[in-house]
């Protein structure tokens, strides 16, 4: 099997597809050979953004990196959607509405005429943070005591429902 096919080649062997419902694959938002086995073997991805200027034009920048990919490699690949990350608060605030309201615009560059955003904002939390790299953010919980996976839930609920995933726990 080529290379950039090996993760698509185990993955979507009928007895992994069996016995997992869905594969979470994290990968940087860089070009790797990883990264190109992540995107062969995937049917969906989700852009992650942090709510500040400088994150969200990124945005932009990247949906047409993997428009070219997907039409280039000859991909099954969709935008299940953006989700804003980061955010100061549980409430957007301060600029965070009008940028989460700008991400509406560049998901079209995925799909005219789609908002493509997911409503759920991740706020920031401290442990998330500590965990980049070295543990599962869902798995933590805050200084608060609330569980990440609470905090999550509400997103993987819109994720799972976008890619028409009903029984995914």
């Amino acid at each position: 099997v080529d290379v950039p096919y090996r993760l698509a080649h185990l993955l979507l062997n009928p007895d992994v597809r069996q016995k997992y419902a869905a594969i979470i694959i994290d990968m940087p938002p860089r070009l790797s050979l990883g990264s190109i086995n992540a995107l062969t073997a995937s049917h969906y991805f989700v852009v992650p953004t942090g709510l500040d200027k400088l994150a969200s034009e990124a945005v932009a920048q990247f949906l047409s990196q993997m428009k070219a990919i997907k039409k280039d490699m000859g991909l099954s690949l969709d935008l299940a959607g953006i989700a804003g990350m980061l955010s100061q608060v549980e409430e957007l605030g301060g600029t965070e509405p009008a940028i989460f309201d700008d991400l509406a615009v560049t998901s079209q560059i995925w799909r005219e005429g789609s908002d493509l955003r997911f409503l759920q904002t991740i706020p920031r939390r401290a442990a998330f943070s500590k965990a980049a790299g070295e543990d599962f953010a869902i798995l933590l919980a805050s200084a608060d005591g609330q569980k990440a996976r609470d905090v999550f839930h509400p997103l993987a609920e819109q994720i799972c429902a976008k890619i028409k995933l009903d029984d995914w726990r």
